[in-house]
């Protein structure tokens, strides 16, 4: 019975992370070429999404495999949509290069 046990606990585990893939970007600026920190990276269909580190590197975990639309954003950018066909090559980051907005905003007199 123990066995029993244990082995439908190893099949569980394995069926729960089969069909599943990890996702990594590198997002950065357009002009600069330099990584953007705090950038986000989501999959809103699916809830689940993530947030660069200091070298601009985003990653989400254990993607389902299929077409999914990721949307790349950061402050003072354009938001890029790409849809994406996984499992992906993990061996390098997908790079995201996001364009500066170019919009001005109105200044604010606090008195």
């Amino acid at each position: 019975m123990r066995s029993a046990l244990i082995i439908a606990s190893i099949l569980f585990i394995t069926i729960g992370s089969y069909g599943q893939s990890p996702f990594r970007a590198l997002i950065k600026n357009s002009e600069s070429g330099e990584p953007l920190p705090g950038a986000t990276a989501t999959i809103k269909a699916l809830g689940i999404g993530g947030i660069a580190n200091e070298d601009g590197i985003v990653k989400i975990d254990q993607v389902p495999l299929g077409e999914h639309t990721i949307e790349f954003c950061f402050v003072g950018f354009q938001s890029r949509t790409v849809k994406i066909n996984f499992p992906v090559d993990t061996a390098k980051p997908y790079e995201v290069l996001l364009v500066g907005d170019k919009e001005e905003l109105e200044e604010v007199v606090i008195t």
